[in-house]
């Protein structure tokens, strides 16, 4: 009847008409558009600025659970079985050998209790509760992820996962890549050229739109960080259809709170942000010839290897020269995909950032590994070597630390090149040129493996990459 009154109507236009009778023939609902929400870094108020972006109907998912937070889990046998390991190993009877395997499975326990006695996603429960959303009738095309970052690594208070964590779990759920078409990353570097070629790209190819950051974004505690998202989240759809780069430019100036910061936005391979105009990610690959590595790169390398002037990093970790690096690497990071062969001797993110840190990351392992530098450096004694002290490690500058690493494993590799050791020694001695390996690829090489995210953080933190050398040679 109405349908009849409407189409007798002259004050109706036939738009008019047709969205109305548009609205009735699909019983007036639009596809669900449900939000999964990945909080690694415990951000309530972004949480609540999501939920304010859900329209009727539609759901937010966050991970980890309630249930996830509440879970009590029995920790005795576990701490039974520690005790057990210490009595065994303080058994004279037991062998060197089996000492090592008992240090190992200590140390494995160790970890693992830490891990239940808090809350952590890892890339296991993440793959679980992910079947569980879908299980539970939510229809996710919408993604955000809170966490601090260093572009493809996401860290926070509940969980520490890189791109790919993040590709095993979501690949590992049948459908979940197919149903996401929107992603926000809600973290420094988190939406940059690179980070969206290298990494989401290929994890989730039928993603069309990248919401975030592409330098250091605000804090979780601070107002832009939720009204952008919330902003984004609402604005989802009308992004989607953005088809052209002024379309999607009137779109981002309009966002509320992006003006003062480095926010993001890549819509249908089209790449704005609030520092440069709208432009495709195939012209910025084509941009690459132009960017290799200038002076700023030359004094990374100054840095990094304790040259003469640049015996430690800058103290400046915000604006110093490291961190000026650190920028221009992130923003250049697509540049390594294209056929720019000259690009590729640069260094990862992720080392860079250590070194930015190297104060907070020698402090934590010195924290960690106080014991062992003890003991190494008995053992140095034992065998002659007074100089260098390895113990004054606290007080040695980036290039003293170099110098004097590489100093003590030639002394090691000279003594084991003389064949004038009994077998046990000579163990002792590999034991020991293991453990300098690895504080030449923790220290030295920054490997990013060996330094936790954590330590970048000053959180203490477990790095097993001294036992493993020690324990593989």
């Amino acid at each position: 009847m109405f349908t009849r009154i409407l189409a007798r109507s002259s004050k109706f236009s036939s738009v008019a008409k047709f969205l109305v009778l548009a609205t009735l023939t699909s019983g007036g609902t639009e596809t669900k558009a449900d939000i999964i929400f990945l909080d690694l870094n415990n951000a309530p108020n972004e949480i609540e600025a999501a939920r304010r972006a859900l329209k009727p109907g539609e759901k937010l998912y966050v991970i980890p659970t309630k249930e996830m937070k509440e879970r009590k889990v029995d920790l005795e046998p576990l701490r039974r079985e520690q005790e057990r390991l210490q009595r065994e190993f303080a058994n004279p009877n037991t062998t060197p050998e089996r000492r090592e395997a008992i240090h190992r499975e200590y140390r494995e326990l160790t970890i693992r209790i830490s891990d239940l006695s808090s809350v952590r996603v890892t890339s296991r429960n993440l793959t679980d509760e992910l079947k569980k959303a879908l299980d539970a009738g939510i229809k996710p095309t919408r993604l955000v992820i809170s966490g601090h970052d260093g572009n493809g690594h996401f860290n926070g208070d509940y969980g520490d996962l890189d791109r790919l964590d993040l590709a095993e779990a979501f690949t590992a759920v049948p459908g979940m890549c197919e149903s996401l078409t929107s992603v926000f990353l809600w973290g420094c570097w988190t939406v940059t050229p690179g980070a969206l070629i290298r990494e989401w790209k290929k994890i989730c190819p039928s993603i069309r739109v990248f919401g975030g950051f592409e330098d250091s974004a605000p804090s979780k505690l601070a107002r832009a960080s939720h009204t952008i998202l919330e902003g984004m989240l609402k604005k989802d759809s009308e992004i989607q259809e953005a088809a052209t780069k002024e379309q999607l430019a009137n779109i981002f100036k309009r966002l509320p709170g992006v003006r003062r910061t480095r926010a993001a936005l890549c819509a249908n391979d089209i790449f704005i942000s609030t520092t440069a105009p709208p432009r495709t990610l195939s012209e910025l690959l084509e941009a690459c010839e132009q960017t290799a590595g200038g002076p700023l790169y030359q004094r990374y390398l100054c840095y990094y290897n304790g040259e003469p002037g640049c015996e430690n990093p800058p103290r400046d970790t915000a604006n110093g020269e490291v961190r000026q690096f650190y920028r221009q690497l992130q923003s250049s990071l697509h540049c390594r995909e294209s056929l720019n062969e000259s690009l590729n001797p640069m260094p990862p993110p992720e080392q860079v950032l250590r070194l930015i840190f190297f104060d907070q990351v020698k402090t934590q392992f010195l924290r960690t590994y106080q014991a062992d530098i003890s003991k190494a450096q008995e053992s140095l004694e034992r065998l002659g070597i007074i100089e260098p002290r390895i113990k004054d490690l606290e007080t040695m500058s980036r290039a003293q630390l170099i110098r004097n690493i590489h100093a003590l494993r030639n002394r090691l590799a000279t003594i084991l090149n003389t064949n004038a050791l009994g077998e046990a020694q000579q163990k002792q001695v590999w034991k020991l040129y293991g453990f300098f390996n690895g504080l030449d690829i923790t220290l030295n090489r920054l490997n990013p493996e060996c330094v936790p995210f954590d330590w970048i953080e000053g959180r203490r933190a477990n790095s097993d990459c001294i036992r493993r050398m020690e324990t593989n040679l």
